[in-house]
């Protein structure tokens, strides 16, 4: 997949540092591999979620207020799924 400039990864980024928190610190909490860069590629669009239920366990790692996981979701929703959505 092509870089772009990802709504979603955008909105990571923006929740995680808002906490302060370190992308390895997020993937040892998601229990993914710190040496593999795997929050770096999503939050550079390189990478996307497979699923919606990989946004939820991003933003339950990133405890996320309901305004802030409305946001995350729809930003996936644009990115990933463009305009057929998904099922809420």
């Amino acid at each position: 997949m092509a870089t772009f400039l990802s709504r979603f990864g955008t909105q990571l980024r923006t929740l995680r540092r808002a906490r302060r928190m370190s992308q390895k610190t997020l993937s040892e909490l998601l229990g993914c591999n710190p040496q593999h860069s795997q929050i770096s590629r999503l939050e550079r669009g390189e990478n996307l979620p497979q699923h919606k239920y990989d946004v939820e366990r991003l933003g339950e790692a990133l405890n996320c207020t309901g305004a802030e996981m409305k946001r995350l979701h729809s930003a996936y929703k644009q990115d990933v799924l463009g305009p057929r959505g998904y099922d809420e």
